[in-house]
């Protein structure tokens, strides 16, 4: 795993993020693409490989591969992913299970890794990491189109499909390595413009949502309780997201 967070005064790294060395191994490939360095990827081939055997194995705060093929995450009082406030003991935006843009990340580092693996002449690597690509891509499109919403579920967790309209989906059209075909990337896309987009930024929720608050104001705790329930992400501070 990679930390999220490195504290100040050499207090303990904390690795409490599920897809930080899905990222790395998204940003490897794009550094590769651009250098083609291919000395320099070897160097980092054997820990990348060790990276995704960890997920497969199981690693900290529940995350690990399911027998689906998807990657699962979370445990009680632990916020994982992005949308990560927690208020005390209360996670705000409790993701527990088989968050879809985790899923998106994790085709994408499976497909990445097979690449690189031919690169890296990995034979055995390639098809192992092409058939777990396989089996995830058959896995998520069983379980995340939401016919309703002419979407993709939010989170998945065993028979519980959160059916919120998030931008966290995008990620599944947008990735160099993406489970879904044109046509299903194009409803995502529609959806997500037509419920989510704003000239600032995509919502965190859509308006539609019960959970939706379109103003960020108030003291820290009123604003941390409403910080991923409709305000524009990412890169400025919005007060309003109506």
């Amino acid at each position: 795993m990679l930390p999220n967070r490195f504290p100040d005064a050499g207090e303990a790294l904390e690795y409490n993020t599920v897809d930080a060395a899905l990222w790395f191994v998204e940003a490897v490939r794009a550094v590769w693409h651009c250098t083609q360095d291919d000395a320099w990827l070897r160097q980092l081939y054997d820990a990348l490989a060790d990276m995704i055997a960890w997920h497969v194995r199981g690693t900290c705060y529940g995350i690990g591969m399911d027998e689906d093929g998807l990657l699962r995450a979370g445990e009680d009082g632990v916020q994982l992913t992005w949308m990560d406030v927690k208020i005390g003991a209360w996670v705000v935006t409790p993701r527990r299970g088989k968050p879809v843009e985790v899923q998106a990340l994790w085709y994408n580092a499976l497909r990445v890794m097979a690449q690189l693996a031919h690169v890296c002449g990995d034979t055995a690597g390639q098809q192992r990491y092409g058939a777990m690509a396989v089996q995830a891509c058959q896995s998520f499109n069983g379980l995340f189109w939401h016919e309703a919403a002419d979407c993709l579920y939010d989170v998945v967790d065993g028979p519980r499909r959160d059916g919120a309209i998030r931008p966290n989906q995008i990620l599944a059209v947008s990735l160099p390595y993406t489970m879904l075909s044109p046509t299903t990337a194009q409803h995502v896309v529609a959806t997500v413009e037509r419920e989510l987009l704003t000239p600032y930024g995509l919502r965190s929720v859509s308006p539609c949502d019960p959970h939706y608050r379109g103003r960020y104001e108030g003291d820290p705790t009123s604003r941390d309780a409403v910080y991923h329930q409709g305000s524009p992400r990412h890169g400025f501070l919005y007060i309003y997201a109506e």
